[in-house]
């Protein structure tokens, strides 16, 4: 092993002592806040302006994902009911094992929040038997699809630190550059100015707090724009 690549090891091995730091800290805290009123009434606005938001209104397919209240995760319920009601497609993630024994994650088509099964983590998934949603696929591809990418903690450049599982960026990397953007969705206490992050980590597009949307600019700065 020559010095470079020892280098880049104790370098991703900081990084990634520094995530667990602060995993550990703001998952805390966001269960905490998680059962105040505040957050309830954060929730719902922050349901509300991805709703109204381009992200939302101009997208075919919503990538999304079924919030577990013990984790103190935003309550985007009404927003994954919003899309059946108005007749977009909705996929929730279904985890599982590839070939090579690694993890893996895809999107499954569901028309009802009912027919979920209990699966990976004890979360809500799509059943076995829904059909695939792959966006780097060629038909599936030309629609517009929106994807909500869980986060603990956000930063000003759209990096997060998500559960540590990795599942999100692979999925993201995959997709190349497809038809497809990624909003997180996160209260504002939760959002911090920077984060540490490493070449496999990808930003997201744009955050929606209870406060607005914020469309991340050249992985650098943060501007924000109307939801009316």
């Amino acid at each position: 092993m020559n010095t470079k690549e020892m280098s880049s090891i104790l370098i991703n091995k900081t990084t990634d002592d520094q995530k667990n730091s602060l995993r550990h800290t703001y998952l805390n805290k966001r269960r905490e806040f998680s059962i105040t009123a505040e957050a309830e009434i954060a929730d719902e606005r922050i349901c509300s302006n991805l709703l109204k938001s381009e992200f939302y209104v101009n997208c075919d397919v919503l990538l999304a994902y079924y919030p577990l209240k013990k984790r103190g995760e935003v309550n985007i319920l009404p927003i994954l009911s919003a899309a059946l009601n108005d007749k977009k497609l909705l996929a929730l993630p279904l985890c599982k094992k590839s070939s090579d024994g690694e993890p893996f994650m895809e999107f499954r088509l569901v028309s009802s929040l009912d027919s979920l099964t209990v699966g990976s983590f004890s979360i809500p998934e799509p059943q076995l038997s829904s059909s695939v949603f792959d966006p780097s696929d060629k038909e599936p591809g030309k629609l517009r699809t929106t994807v909500i990418v869980p986060g603990i903690v956000f930063d000003r450049e759209g990096y997060r630190i998500g559960y540590g599982g990795g599942y999100y960026d692979r999925f993201l990397a995959r997709m190349g550059n497809t038809n497809i953007q990624s909003v997180g969705l996160v209260r504002s206490e939760l959002i911090l100015p920077s984060l540490p992050h490493d070449i496999f980590d990808l930003p997201a597009d744009a955050i929606i707090d209870e406060k607005g949307v914020f469309v991340c600019r050249h992985k650098s700065s943060l501007h924000s724009f109307s939801t009316k």
